[in-house]
């Protein structure tokens, strides 16, 4: 081969490497911004919900508290119960803003969502509290890890007020506002809809429990029980705090019963939070219980529909527990209720969920 021959050759091959550079610096550059880095005020909705059917949204609704930075706030109205309930949730996304794993996560994320795409979290809080609980550290930290994290404040709460300005809520309401979410986060009508996991908190467990009863309106993938209230709810574990330690059963009555956890320091502190939280910090959250906490559960109805009487009579286990391939139930003996329960909470719930 000539020079002037192989001369052509070398500038056509720059030629071909310079338009491939530049294509992929464009296409990393769109990909970047499409995925999202955390760096901005807000995210796009993890999953668009949907307004058809009547569903009514707002971007802006009036929050109990301002939305952290990568988390989106959202007002969701359901026509058919009238309830608007608070909706915050977190775009999966890199936790790191450059380098090659972000590069690749952002490739990968667009020529393979099949393959990269984890599954959706759901975060369902529990009493005197709203879906603020979640917002701070739970949906970042998943969102960051690739998993797009929602959380609701349940009615009642100061963000998701009751349009019948009940004084308490039943549990099946709750679980009927649960079901109208996923059934528009996650519509059965459509194709390659995500499963999602269902994760619940103290209160926010029973009310996942109630849930599981009746089908989901899409196949879930998952459950998860934090320091859950067990299936028997928490009327027999009164008279076992009572033998156990009479001060601290005493405590949790006055804090949950006559709601003076939202309003003294230092029992908000024992029941809710570990000692070394800042007093700053205490009294902010303390001000969030306490807006939360104005409307309660009905107790007199829960105890007619706790999970425990819903169970398969034979084996004692969840007429559920085979349709949910994974379920997660997890204590901690830091927890004032799981500290008097000795962990009876976590096994009886273990009991419920046996397969």
């Amino acid at each position: 081969m000539g020079n002037r021959a192989y001369g052509r050759v070398l500038r056509r091959r720059e030629a071909i490497f310079a338009t491939r550079n530049l294509l992929s610096s464009c296409l990393v550059a769109f990909f970047l911004l499409r995925c999202n880095d955390g760096n901005v005020q807000a995210f796009q909705s993890v999953i668009p919900l949907k307004s058809s059917r009547g569903i009514i949204l707002s971007a802006a609704p009036q929050s109990s508290v301002p939305a952290p930075i990568g988390v989106t706030a959202e007002t969701v109205t359901f026509p058919n119960t009238g309830l608007s309930m608070e909706v915050l949730s977190a775009k999966s996304h890199s936790s790191s803003s450059s380098g090659p794993d972000n590069i690749l996560a952002a490739l990968s994320s667009f020529f393979w969502p099949k393959v990269r795409r984890k599954q959706p979290l759901v975060f369902i809080h529990g009493s005197f509290h709203s879906a603020w609980c979640w917002a701070e550290h739970f949906l970042p930290f998943f969102a960051a890890r690739g998993y797009d994290s929602y959380a609701i404040s349940c009615r009642g709460t100061f963000p998701s007020p009751s349009p019948n300005q009940e004084a308490s809520i039943t549990i099946n309401t709750h679980a009927a506002d649960l079901r109208d979410f996923l059934r528009v986060a996650f519509p059965p009508s459509e194709q390659d809809t995500p499963q999602p996991i269902l994760i619940g908190h103290s209160f926010g467990g029973a009310i996942l429990l109630k849930l599981l009863e009746q089908p989901t309106p899409s196949p879930l993938r998952g459950v998860a029980f934090l320091c859950s209230v067990p299936p028997s709810g928490n009327g027999p574990m009164t008279a076992r705090f009572l033998k156990r330690d009479f001060i601290l059963a005493l405590k949790i009555v006055l804090g949950f019963v006559a709601k003076k956890g939202a309003e003294w320091d230092w029992l908000c502190q024992e029941l809710f939070f570990s000692p070394s939280l800042p007093p700053d910090l205490l009294r902010k959250y303390k001000k969030r219980l306490k807006k939360d906490s104005v409307v309660g559960i009905d107790v007199k109805d829960f105890l007619k529909e706790l999970p425990v009487l819903r169970a398969d009579g034979a084996t004692g286990q969840g007429r559920w527990v085979k349709e949910v391939p994974s379920r997660l139930v997890i204590g901690r003996g830091e927890d004032c209720l799981e500290y008097l329960e000795r962990g009876l909470v976590t096994r009886t719930l273990d009991s419920l969920l046996m397969a």
